[in-house]
């Protein structure tokens, strides 16, 4: 149940805290008092988009916090599990939930104090509360809408996910055999095409890994050549005739002679005569290093015009070297799979008749759910409509299964609901024929019948009674007094036959100082009561034979 929701700074309401009980609760007030700002407010915690305008005026943000209570068996505390959102609270059956808007139109969502993206408390939301809106009945005029509300009785949850999935699967199967059966209409010139581009791609016969052979190779006779180049320059100039190593020789001979007659020469002698030895000792080490060198101008040359060949089919491409063996493969993939075309097409349209076949053996069990289940709501619907001041009202569900129709997500029932409201009358499609006050009372019946179908422990009727009164609205409190037995119940009336039903009556005022205004909400005690509901029977509360009536109505 929901026990507490705080309130700070949104539209205007200032600061509210409320707190709530199990059973039937009822909030009453003026038209304008706020009673749909509290709604507003709960709508927010469910995952409803936020509004910078919906903060009061004069403050930089709104924030909004509800507690609920919940066994710990409940399916919302299985959720928050499963998605690691857990109490950190010593009260593990407690949920808080809140939402905060900023000025700027941004809000944050938390959940459990966690914070949490707002997609997380529309899931959540689902097992927390289920509002049914004064316009709701409205969407009984939409055949879409009234499936779902079908289904909501029904609750045929297998059926959906299995028609979910074969669904899912037929239509991946039939995008891919249409877009394949599009594309072998132009197959020919594509192939033409491809066949054209392959024959330069394959004459190239580049490997995979070969254009990283090839670059390292490359750089590595390029670097032999240069190196080769060096050393025939140094072996030249050391060896060649009038060369360093020539010259030397000739001095150190010519210094051994004038050493051998004057001693002053004789360490220039020695000197010359070291050089001209190292540097016939560095002429023979550049002989050695000149056999050693590994440099293949042949070679060299195939490189050039291989590695030149590959970019220049990549250039043409407009791609990078490295990029023209997978374009290589990616081309003849399409080549190969435009000229097995034809057997690909074979082959998906078998898969697409098998994918079909299991569509619709699932569709067919659900549209047999739906037939029974249906025919239980159209008495249920009936004996509500009845009762609410209709006896000789008709509810039915017609149904339409096309067995030939395309697949479709929801599979392939055509529902229509259909209504008599005389004697006589055939029945006919809802839309056509019935009042607002009619719609009114079948949205209610609807709302009630279903709700015994869903797990979620809060309910909100917001004004669903509208357009209902007399001995009729009497009958509307009765309804809900019952499901506030099952389930907590919130109630937004101007009937004072429903809030005399209810087990806790609150009222919605709207405060003015002559310079702001504000929203409150109180409990009432039950001589509260009694005023509150003469003001909703019309009167003043001085008005004695009204007061009686009230406290006939409490009773």
């Amino acid at each position: 149940m929901l026990k507490q929701l705080k309130i700070r700074h949104f539209a205007i309401i200032d600061s509210l805290e409320l707190n709530l009980d199990s059973g039937l609760s009822v909030l009453t007030g003026e038209t304008g008092a706020g009673k749909s700002i509290l709604l507003d407010a709960l709508g927010l915690i469910l995952g409803d988009r936020a509004e910078a305008s919906a903060i009061r005026t004069g403050q930089d943000k709104a924030d909004i916090t509800a507690e609920f209570a919940l066994p710990e068996s409940s399916p919302a505390h299985a959720w928050l599990k499963q998605h690691d959102l857990e109490s950190l609270l010593d009260d593990p059956e407690i949920v808080l939930v809140r939402r905060v808007i900023q000025a700027n139109g941004r809000s944050r969502a938390y959940i459990n104090s966690h914070l949490a993206p707002i997609q997380k408390l529309k899931e959540l939301g689902e097992y927390l509360i289920d509002i049914h809106g004064q316009h709701s009945h409205h969407s009984l005029l939409k055949t879409s809408k009234q499936l779902t509300m079908l289904d909501e009785y029904a609750k045929p949850t297998k059926s959906l996910n299995a028609i979910a999935q074969t669904f899912k699967q037929w239509q991946e199967t039939e995008s891919t055999y249409q877009s394949l059966k599009k594309a072998a209409d132009d197959r020919q010139t594509r192939l033409d095409f491809l066949q054209f581009q392959l024959k330069e791609l394959d004459a190239l016969e580049l490997a995979e890994t070969e254009l990283e052979k090839l670059e390292t190779e490359n750089k590595e006779l390029s670097l032999g050549t240069k190196h080769l180049e060096s050393l025939q320059a140094i072996d030249a100039l050391l060896n060649d005739e009038n060369t360093a190593s020539d010259l030397l020789s000739k001095a150190s001979t010519l210094f051994n002679e004038l050493a051998g007659k004057n001693e002053r020469f004789k360490e220039l002698a020695e000197t010359i005569e070291s050089a001209d030895i190292q540097c016939k000792e560095v002429a023979a080490d550049v002989a050695r290093h000149l056999d050693s060198v590994d440099a293949d101008p042949e070679r060299q040359e195939w490189l050039d015009n291989r590695l030149g060949a590959i970019q220049g089919l990549a250039r043409k491409h407009r791609i990078s070297s490295n990029e023209l063996y997978s374009f290589h493969q990616s081309m003849q993939d399409e080549y190969e799979s435009l000229l097995n075309a034809d057997d690909r097409l074979v082959k998906l349209e078998k898969e697409l008749l098998a994918f079909e076949k299991s569509y619709r053996t699932v569709a067919k069990k659900l549209s047999d759910e739906r037939a029974k289940a249906g025919k239980k709501l159209e008495k249920i619907i009936t004996d509500y409509v009845r009762n609410l001041g209709m006896p000789n009202a008709n509810f039915s569900i017609q149904q339409d299964y096309n067995a030939d129709a395309k697949p479709r997500l929801l599979g392939l029932d055509n529902i229509e609901f259909m209504f008599s409201a005389n004697p006589g009358q055939a029945p006919d499609a809802l839309k056509k024929i019935a009042s607002g006050g009619e719609l009114s009372r079948i949205g209610l019946a609807m709302a009630v019948s279903s709700q015994s179908k869903k797990s979620a422990p809060v309910v909100i009727f917001d004004e669903v009674d509208a357009g209902i009164g007399g001995v009729t609205g009497n009958i509307v409190g009765e309804y809900l007094q019952e499901l506030g037995k099952e389930y907590q119940v919130l109630c937004v009336t101007h009937l004072a036959q429903v809030a005399a039903k209810a087990n806790h009556q609150l009222r919605v005022m709207k405060m003015t100082d002559g310079k702001t205004t504000h929203t409150q909400v109180r409990h009432l005690n039950k001589k509260e009561r009694i005023t509150e509901i003469v003001r909703m029977l019309g009167s003043e509360s001085s008005d004695k034979e009204l007061i009686q009536h009230a406290k006939k109505l409490l009773a």
